[in-house]
């Protein structure tokens, strides 16, 4: 849970200093369109504009869900981002984090699930005495990149 939390803080903080929260019924019909078609369902907690970045983004906000659907001003589906548990990570890449990271004396945070129109790929943040890392891999587990925080 303190994951899904850590994660909720950081959208509030990000959506306060560039983007402005705004009422579903402003948003236009064909972007709630399109975020309806990847929210599984659930109902849409957060609307948030990012003219900055051309897009809006919308929150699902439950316990156990944390989700983020982008799409852009024209309408197009741009990412979805879950927050999920270390569990819920697939076995492939759970292994990679595990051995390259936390048997070496990391720690884990913010699991993420990044699904775009033409890939999927994982994130997590890792911790050590030395260092913070942002990790990204893809399902079969491969690192795609390692950025110092």
């Amino acid at each position: 849970m303190k994951y899904i939390f850590s994660l909720l803080l950081l959208l509030h903080i990000g959506a306060a200093a560039c983007a402005q929260q705004v009422k579903e019924a402003d948003v236009p019909a064909n972007i709630r369109t399109v975020a309806a078609q990847q929210s599984d369902k659930q109902p849409i907690t957060l609307w948030v504009l990012d003219k900055n970045r051309k897009k809006y983004i919308a929150s699902i906000i439950r316990v156990p869900v944390l989700r983020n659907i982008e799409v852009s001003l024209d309408g197009k589906w741009l990412r979805t981002t879950d927050a999920l548990s270390p569990d819920k990570f697939p076995t492939v890449v759970m292994n990679t984090v595990r051995t390259n990271f936390l048997d070496k004396g990391y720690d884990g945070s913010n699991y993420i699930f990044i699904q775009e129109p033409a890939s999927k790929r994982y994130a997590v943040d890792l911790s050590s005495d030395d260092e913070d890392l942002h990790v990204v891999l893809d399902s079969s587990g491969k690192v795609l990149s390692k950025e110092a925080r």
